[in-house]
């Protein structure tokens, strides 16, 4: 009986990791980017630095909620916090706030999730990426058109995907950055969010 309980708990520990997302937020040049995200709660914010020395910390947050205060340099290149309660997360970064260098992520339960849920063509990984990233595609069986475009509008890579259930794009000669990948597939659009960190 216990072993049976243990097997249960496993499972629902496995779905409850498997349904949650990793949210990345670049440090860099002053800014977080993005500087404002809608997430579940469950789901995890990360916090990856590029450059410059700062601080991801909390600001005014939801009652009962846990407060954070990271430092965000080479010797800290990452930190990550998991909202339990919904609400709207204030944060700065204690040394350039005043800067403007500010952020906030509203979290919502995942019961409310599916009034506010986009047509998701592709899931993404690993995200941030060396090299490549994998792609897989929601709705296989139509074509899908996939491009990388920088923070100013530049569409640096495009690729086309026939038919397929994954595929992959490789990032490995386009420099450290966060980007935007927009996928097309018949009427319906999507982008997504990325990080590359050589």
């Amino acid at each position: 009986m216990k072993q049976k309980i243990l097997t249960i708990v496993a499972a629902c520990c496995l779905f409850i990791s498997a349904s949650a997302t990793i949210h990345t937020v670049g440090v860099n040049d002053y800014q977080f980017a993005p500087n404002t995200l809608t997430v579940n709660t469950g789901d995890t914010i990360l916090w990856q630095w590029f450059g410059g020395n700062h601080t991801t910390t909390s600001g005014v947050i939801p009652t009962g909620a846990t407060s954070w205060n990271s430092p965000l340099n080479s010797t800290t290149p990452s930190f990550m916090y998991v909202p339990t309660k919904a609400g709207v997360y204030n944060y700065v970064c204690s040394f350039h706030a005043s800067m403007g260098m500010t952020g906030t992520f509203t979290a919502i339960y995942k019961a409310a999730v599916g009034q506010l849920a986009k047509p998701e063509i592709f899931t993404i990984y690993p995200n941030p990426a060396r090299d490549q990233f994998h792609l897989l595609f929601n709705y296989p069986g139509l074509n899908v058109k996939i491009t990388l475009i920088d923070a100013n509008g530049l569409e640096l890579r495009k690729k086309e995907y026939l038919n397929v259930n994954e595929g992959d794009l490789y990032v490995d000669n386009i420099p450290n950055g966060i980007y935007t990948i927009k996928a097309e597939q018949g009427n319906a659009s999507y982008r997504e969010q990325v990080v590359i960190h050589h």
